[in-house]
């Protein structure tokens, strides 16, 4: 029913699990002198529950310390468990909590996790309060971790509108809580024991309420992204609250927001906070709870309702800042200490009424304006002391000049870099239109089960510090060592009549294969005066050389038995064609439509392909993290964008929404996919793009790739043994009737043992997606009998897949070098408009992964040209110092 319950039946079936394992060990000891010694332990910032579950189990529970940002750490826990294992005690119990009761600090999971799992000790993760924002991708990386948890709780009543109580409770091995409180009677007995979860053996009373039904029918009216959406606004409103506290100098914030929980106190003893406290409660318009930080009194402002708005915010900040006001009034402060508070009243109370999230800037030119007559405004160098930047830094703007209007297109990895670019030189005035409900574009990572799916990017293409988002995910420490790189060439390569090829055929003609990829790459070099046409002829007439000089010792089957000349060569034919697929979907479509000359303008990075193991969408947090308030909104697609006015009385740009919203632009950065301009750059742009631009976007390729998840109840599969490569035939892949020859191979994740991954490209990616569910699963199961010659492979439990062709927002997958195509195609298509040359000043810049040459149909590469583009717009403000002139300006 609650966290309470939870923390307690975790403990109680951890103390019975700790006592057995004990008494295996020590025969001689008795159960009772073996509970008397046990101990668990949990964080001096955990909820009151956990303690009072120590007192209800007769286990003693210690509060450790945390550090700085009330967080337990490894070395404390460690430390005590030592301590207490020198004692003769033994230690069974650990509660990590993620979002404390007082703070909403996390407790590093990655530190506390390999020392319960050395010492056998249980660990429960309590997330009752901000668990419900792990709905949100951008949030999962604070759960880092909780894969080494026994068990996992969170409070579906807290945050995820569902009426008092509802908690839901995960445990890695259920066996554990029925060893734990398995009572049988004979009235209890049943016809069905043993094939059906019986949930009294996991819980204190034998009875249960239909709690899973209200979380049931919560799930089905709003759905996963009515419930992100929620989380989101609610934190959207905790931000807003927090603008108003940092703008008021009689408060201070005692620690960082992470969701929607603000802990602050005025500045003085803690009896000013405890008056305020106690003046809000007895007017009865606000709810405000106390809480103590390092021996200080403080005050927690929580948004959780769907009912809260901007409205309530400010109601509640106006209630709280009227009876500060009346309470150093009433107060003898000395005569400096009074002056202090009542400039910093009146100061507040003018920006109240225009405080819009204006950034740091402008907030210091409000405050030094309401300075008394006669004073003169700060030197431009103490603004910027208290901008908390460096006059130095060559890339900050002057934060007493305007800035100009800028809007960004699409919240994908290009969008969102380029607004943390702006963000980092000091220009906030930006707005982010994204069309969908969520952020990422095409870094999508969902949840089957208890694995992390990703429907879009898997991979950071480049494991190495030459890499931005691979060092992006490592400063924000997605990425622990051991670094897990996948083999390419594990698993079996299997052909459509059932049979698995001979291991020394296979890696023979697989390192063939990647020699011959190789050689296609290098064409690239020799420049354009030699044609070698289509990516699919090149490495076929290469693939025919290579069968001719298949090595004698290779046509030898692994038994000794000797093998026919035309089976050898007709099994590493199979497997070099089936490679093809291969590279199909790294380019998204049919090879014959691949320049083999421009196939090598693509620039490996070294270090292998890297999985963030919580999900893709983790690398996003920091660039969401520093994003001003309210500058993303969401489900804003775009309808229109008109550019080019010069006269001083119109915008530069005017975007206008769907939903009819116009926003005016100095410039505007347009990171929608390359599909979306192919389908869409007719109508989306008035006047039209440039005859040069329009060329590039229908010259440059843009390929389809779907992803198809599969769980399965029993595995089929000997995990971590490598996925089924699928080894067409020539022939085989010629006859493209039926979306399954679009699929490479069925990979294992690297996460799961229950789950495989299928991979269909080309325009057999688009056609899977005008199947149903059912349609999917009967093809792919037939497939994978066919391919292991199992006719009896069970049928998966579920199903995920991606669906990116049919989607409007995005179009397809990622951009390709075709027959038509050149690097100075996607140099026109990053170029902006108008052009360098042009007496206007750039209007319109373009970013995304298909404007970067060399890093195409990646996510550094959308990362690198967002920056670009941010990078532009910088230089552009120094140069005209804010935003740009007319060209009657100029005159």
């Amino acid at each position: 029913g609650s966290a309470s319950e939870s923390t307690l039946v975790c403990l109680l079936a951890a103390k019975e699990q700790t006592t057995r394992r004990v008494q295996r060990l020590h025969p001689d000891w008795d159960e009772g002198f073996i509970k008397a010694k046990l101990v668990a332990y949990t964080s001096n910032q955990s909820n009151s529950s956990v303690e009072k579950a120590g007192l209800l189990a007769s286990v003693s529970m210690r509060l450790l310390s945390t550090d700085d940002k009330c967080a337990l750490r490894g070395e404390t826990l460690l430390k005590a468990i030592k301590e207490d294992l020198e004692k003769g005690l033994i230690p069974c119990y650990v509660v990590a909590t993620l979002g404390t009761t007082g703070t909403c600090a996390f407790d590093d999971l990655e530190e506390l996790g390999p020392i319960c799992n050395e010492y056998n000790v249980w660990l429960h993760v309590d997330a009752a309060y901000a668990g419900a924002a792990f709905v949100c991708p951008e949030y999962r990386y604070l759960m880092s971790g909780v894969d080494y948890a026994d068990s996992f709780n969170v409070n579906a009543h807290k945050w995820l509108l569902v009426n008092f109580d509802c908690s839901a409770l995960w445990v890695k091995n259920s066996r554990r809580l029925i060893e734990a409180f398995n009572v049988d009677r004979i009235y209890l007995e049943h016809d069905n024991q043993g094939l059906v979860p019986d949930y009294r053996h996991w819980q204190i009373p034998l009875g249960r309420r239909f709690r899973s039904l209200k979380l049931w029918f919560v799930l089905r009216i709003y759905g996963a992204e009515g419930l992100q959406r929620h989380i989101r606004h609610a934190i959207k409103l905790a931000t807003m609250f927090e603008e108003y506290v940092k703008s008021d100098n009689r408060f201070e914030l005692m620690t960082d927001r992470l969701m929607g929980l603000i802990c602050f106190r005025m500045k003085g003893d803690n009896q000013l906070t405890k008056e305020l406290l106690s003046r809000i409660a007895a007017e009865r318009k606000i709810y405000v709870i106390a809480a103590t930080y390092r021996d200080k009194l403080i005050m927690r402002f929580v948004v959780c309702s769907r009912l809260s708005r901007e409205d309530d915010i400010r109601f509640a900040w106006n209630e709280i800042t009227k009876h500060a006001t009346e309470i150093l009034r009433t107060r003898a402060p000395s005569e400096e200490t009074f002056e202090h508070f009542q400039k910093s009243s009146d100061n507040i109370t003018e920006t109240i009424k225009s405080l819009h999230f204006t950034s740091k800037a402008q907030q210091i030119t409000n405050f030094s304006s309401n300075k008394r007559g006669g004073e003169k405004d700060l030197p431009p160098c103490a603004k910027l002391a208290k901008f908390e930047s460096c006059q130095l830094d060559p890339c900050m703007l002057d934060p007493c000049k305007p800035e100009p209007t800028v809007v960004i297109i699409g919240a994908g990895m290009a969008g969102l870099s380029a607004a943390h670019r702006l963000t980092q030189c000091g220009l906030q005035n930006f707005t982010i239109l994204e069309a969908t409900d969520r952020p990422g574009g095409r870094i999508h990572s969902c949840w089957l089960g208890d694995v992390v799916a990703e429907m879009g990017a898997s991979w950071i293409e480049g494991g190495c510090v030459a890499n931005p988002v691979f060092t992006l995910a490592a400063q924000e420490g997605l990425l622990k060592p051991p670094i897990f790189r996948p083999d390419p060439s594990r698993g079996l390569f299997c052909t459509s009549d059932g049979r698995a090829i001979d291991l020394p055929v296979s890696i023979t003609a697989y390192h063939t294969f990647r020699q011959i990829e190789q050689q296609a790459a290098t064409l690239f070099s020799l420049g354009c005066g030699r044609t070698h046409g289509t990516l699919l002829n090149f490495m076929g007439v290469r693939i025919q050389q290579e069968l001719h000089n298949f090595p004698e010792e290779q046509r030898y089957s692994c038994t000794g038995q000797l093998q026919t000349l035309s089976a050898a060569i007709y099994d590493a034919a199979r497997v070099m064609y089936g490679m093809t697929n291969c590279v199909r979907c790294r380019c998204g479509d049919d090879l014959s439509l691949v320049s083999a000359d421009q196939f090598g303008s693509y620039i490996e990075i070294p270090g292998g392909n890297v999985r963030v193991p919580l999900g893709y969408v983790g690398v996003i947090a920091p660039l969401l993290r520093d994003l001003p308030s309210s500058s993303l909104k969401y489900c804003k697609p775009v309808s229109c964008i008109r550019w080019g006015a010069i006269s001083e009385s119109c915008p530069r740009a005017v975007v206008k929404c769907c939903d009819g919203e116009e926003f005016p632009a100095d410039y505007v950065i347009v990171t929608v996919s390359l599909g979306v301009l192919k389908h869409q750059h007719d109508k989306l742009f008035c006047p039209a793009l440039s005859a040069e631009k329009v060329e590039a976007i229908c010259k440059l390729g843009f390929g389809y790739v779907n992803k198809v998840f599969l769980e399965y109840a029993r595995p089929f599969w000997v995990w971590k043994e490598g996925g089924i490569k699928l080894a067409w035939s020539a022939d085989e892949l010629a006859d493209r009737c039926d979306w399954v020859k679009g699929i490479s191979n069925v990979e294992e994740l690297s996460t799961s043992q229950h789950v495989l991954c299928a991979c269909v490209c080309g325009r057999e990616a688009a056609d899977m997606e005008l199947c149903s569910d059912e349609e999917v699963v009967e093809s792919i199961t037939r497939v994978l009998r066919q391919f292991t010659g199992d006719p009896t492979l069970p049928y998966p439990a579920n199903l995920l897949r991606s669906k990116w062709c049919m989607d409007q927002y995005f179009a397809g997958a990622y951009s390709y070098m075709g027959m038509d195509s050149t690097v100075g195609h996607q140099c026109d298509l990053a170029s902006p408009l108008p052009g360098t040359c042009e007496p206007i000043p750039p209007i319109l810049l373009f970013a995304g992964e298909a404007t970067i040459p060399g890093h195409y149909s990646t996510v550094h590469g959308a990362r690198l040209s967002g920056i670009r583009e941010a990078e532009r717009i910088i230089q552009l403000t120094k140069r005209f110092g804010g935003p740009p002139k007319t060209t009657s300006n100029k005159s």
